[in-house]
């Protein structure tokens, strides 16, 4: 029995009264989609704040991870989820009479790619932050590559909704749900649960590890170690103030 193929799906309503749709992607791409984009909202919701510093290095290394996970995919994985598919939209756009609507999805292809680029240059620099190899020489580089995936993500956004619009066809949808309205073949053979649920379990497995060893409140005791200098600090300040105002009264 293959495991990866999904169950008939049997609903109790006759196939002519059944609304055609198609399978266009695999599991593994939609939740590495959704993980990928909660760890950039994390990371980026985390990385003025002192206290949460661990979780946002935690955020980033997942990020990184499932970035780097997406361009193995993109090489090894179905053709549909290629790197090479999205490659060709954006080529397709310019061959033959412009569409608007082709125009659209080649931008949102683009889009898809320049993100994925995006968050492993803002992981690879994170790292080399954290790992303090090169100093603070890439910081604003990292920041920066930060601002610029929040720009690119809500022009992804936008760009979705245009092809919604256009098409009169939720273009959000396929991203939850694997599958788009309409007739003809399924693109993607198999859904490959197994897969995706086991990409699942090392993310999760990774966030327990963090908590185990403490990595997740690493900004707090960092932050809280920097109050209680300052305040060790000052009072060694006072008393060494006090000692010279006893020692110029003796004099």
């Amino acid at each position: 029995m293959d495991i990866t193929q999904d169950p008939p799906r049997d609903s109790g309503m006759p196939d002519a009264a059944r609304p055609a749709q198609r399978r266009i992607l695999d599991a593994p791409t939609r939740l590495v989609h959704w993980a990928l984009a909660l760890s950039f909202a994390g990371a980026y919701v985390t990385a003025e704040q002192e206290a949460w510093h661990g979780l946002h290095i935690s955020f980033g290394y997942t990020a990184l991870g499932l970035a780097l996970w997406r361009v193995l995919w993109g090489l090894l994985g179905p053709r549909r989820s290629r790197l090479s598919a999205l490659l060709n939209r954006v080529r397709g756009a310019w061959q033959g009479r412009p569409e608007a609507s082709r125009l659209l999805g080649a931008g949102q292809a683009a889009a898809a790619l320049g993100l994925l680029g995006l968050a492993l240059l803002s992981g690879f620099s994170g790292l080399a932050l954290d790992q303090e190899w090169l100093g603070e020489a890439l910081e604003e580089l990292h920041e920066a590559s930060g601002e610029i995936m929040l720009f690119v993500v809500l022009l992804h956004l936008g760009l979705l909704a245009g092809l919604s619009l256009m098409r009169r066809r939720n273009a959000f949808a396929p991203m939850f749900s694997g599958r788009q309205a309409g007739p003809g073949p399924d693109l993607v053979r198999h859904s490959l649960w197994p897969l995706a649920l086991g990409i699942a379990t090392l993310i999760a497995a990774f966030w327990a590890w963090q908590w185990n060893s403490g990595a997740l409140a690493r900004g707090e005791e960092r932050h809280g170690g920097h109050e209680r200098q300052s305040v060790h600090d000052g009072r060694h300040d006072k008393g060494e103030h006090h000692r010279g105002r006893s020692h110029d009264d003796d004099d």
